[in-house]
Parts: structure tokens; C-alpha cells; sequence
């Protein structure tokens, strides 16, 4: 009798372990850079209300996104991408990128918010001005954070742009006096005492900081960071339209991804049907060819 109950105890286990089906989240980014923890939030939240699937996140950086985006294309198994507007970026400006837009579909849209260029607090602004040596700290060649900064040094020749692998070291080099800028978001940037915001990204301002409209800087409106989960095309309907309804409602009901939106966000959008979210990526994808005209990067 004892046999058949751990047999029966085995298989229901067995059973339990098929039922619910793996799917892994590609992060794009470092483990260290601040967008990752709504992610999180919402994938832990996915996890809890169901058990049809279990979400486990995997942080890929590098190439400025197209790793984490590659991974999840050429996953056998079921998987996803959870990126931001680097995803859009870095194909118009590098010909090995290796996907295509078309190769995914937009699952989950988080947020779309402003970027907001920090310094030490004892950073002298007119250093810009003088044509003094000024450095910029993005997240990796290719993302959103190197196209705001190529617009900067558009505007200000005098600039340097200086690649990290992720935003949390460029931070860290900032605070420490190795670099005199980056980019962060603006709920994280307002954390750091020990920095200040230049300006914010976008077309609407943020309390009282300056737009990089302000110092002359150019097509900086459409520069935001879009936090968003996307999911491969060979993704069957069934399971496509299983996650996307459990994600959506995950990010719903989550207290953490509530508080995101605060007046640091520029656009929110209500997209549930298929053809709003495909008409939202379109736009994303237009957006970006603007914002990237006439830059030129070295390959």
C-alpha cells in the first residue's frame, strides 16, 4: 500500500510538472539595470494567478539588445523578449542586428517614459557651451540610450559617447567622476542624491526639469524608453493569445507596475486588441527611423 502511495504521489507530481508549460523571458539588459525589476514584478505576478505556464527570466545583454532578441528567436523551446526601444534602434543603425521587426509580435506593453540625462550635482552645464570635453555613459552602441546620445552630440561637438554594458555601470562612473552624463529613468534618477537631472527626453515636461528641446538638442520627442514584452511570430495562436491574456491582466494587478505610473510617464496606452498593438508597434518603428535619420555610426 505504501508502494502504490508514493507511486500515485510521483505521478501526480509528473503530472503537475507537465501541466504547467516553460517559458523563458529573454531581459535584454543587464541584471543591473532598474527596468528589469517590473519586469520581474509582472512576470512573479503571471506565475502566482495561474499554472498553465511558468515565465522564468534570463538576463542576455549585450549588443545593445539583438542578443536577448536573437535568443529568444532561435529558442526551440517556448520563448519571449522583454526589451525596450533599443529593440528599434539598433537594426536601423547596424546591419547585423540579426532579426527583423517582422520576426515578432508585441505581447505586453509596460510603459513608455521619458529618459532623463543625470550629473553629479557639481557639474557645470556651461562646459557644454565652452566646447569643453564633455562624456556621455550609454547602455551598449545601438540602443535608445546611444541615439539620445548621438542627438546630444549633435547639438554639443564636443561631446564624447562612452559604451557600457549597461546603465548601472554608467551610473556608477558618473557618481565616481569618470564620465560626466548618462541616461536613467526619471522615478530612478530622483532616487540618487548624489545626481541631478540636465533634461528629460519627450514632448511634455516632467515637473520642472528642462526638456532637451531647451539646449537645442534635436528630434528628442520621440526618444523614450519603451518597456515592453514581445513574442517570436512561430509562437502558436493558442499559446499567443493564452500569454498575452495572462500578461495583461498580471500587469493589471500588480501593485509595483501601478506605482510606475506616475507623472514620469509621457504616453500610456490602452492596447488590447491585436490590431491596436500592431498598429502601436508600426508607429514605434516609424518613430524611430526619424529619430535615427543622418546619424552615422562607425562599423
Amino acid at each position: 500500500m505504501k508502494k502504490v502511495l508514493i507511486l500515485l504521489a510521483a505521478t501526480v507530481v509528473m503530472m503537475s510538472a507537465q501541466a504547467s508549460q516553460l517559458i523563458t523571458v529573454y531581459w535584454a539588459f543587464p541584471a543591473s539595470d532598474s527596468p528589469i525589476n517590473y519586469v520581474r514584478a509582472l512576470l512573479d505576478r503571471a506565475n502566482q494567478m495561474q499554472n498553465r505556464y511558468t515565465f522564468v527570466m534570463i538576463s542576455t545583454p549585450g549588443a545593445g539588445g539583438a542578443i536577448g532578441a536573437n535568443k529568444a528567436l532561435s529558442s526551440t523551446d517556448p520563448a519571449m523578449l522583454a526589451t525596450a526601444h533599443a529593440f528599434f534602434s539598433r537594426p536601423m543603425l547596424f546591419s547585423d542586428a540579426g532579426y527583423k521587426f517582422d520576426d515578432f509580435q508585441l505581447s505586453t506593453l509596460l510603459s513608455v517614459a521619458p529618459w532623463a540625462i543625470v550629473t553629479r550635482r557639481d557639474f557645470d552645464e556651461s562646459r557644454l557651451y565652452q566646447g569643453m570635453p564633455v562624456t556621455i555613459g550609454i547602455s551598449g552602441l545601438g540602443s535608445s540610450t546611444h541615439v539620445v546620445a548621438e542627438r546630444i552630440k549633435n547639438r554639443f561637438n564636443n561631446v564624447t559617447i562612452v559604451p557600457f554594458k549597461g546603465l548601472g555601470e554608467a551610473i556608477v562612473a558618473v557618481k565616481g567622476g569618470h564620465i560626466d552624463m548618462s541616461l536613467e529613468t526619471v522615478k530612478s534618477a530622483e532616487q540618487h542624491s548624489d545626481l541631478k537631472i540636465f533634461g528629460t527626453t519627450g514632448s511634455k515636461k516632467v515637473k520642472t526639469y528642462k526638456l532637451l528641446s531647451d539646449f537645442g538638442v534635436l528630434y528628442t520627442e520621440n526618444a523614450v524608453l519603451g518597456l515592453f514584452l514581445l513574442r517570436p511570430k512561430t509562437m502558436s495562436a493558442s499559446m499567443s493569445a493564452d500569454v498575452d491574456q495572462i500578461l495583461e491582466q498580471a500587469n493589471a494587478d500588480n501593485p509595483m507596475l501601478k506605482s510606475m505610473y506616475s507623472n514620469d510617464i509621457v504616453f500610456f496606452y490602452n492596447l488590447r486588441t491585436q490590431e491596436q498593438k500592431a498598429a502601436w508597434y508600426q508607429e514605434q518603428i516609424t518613430g524611430m527611423r526619424n529619430l535615427t535619420r543622418n546619424i552615422k555610426i562607425d562599423q
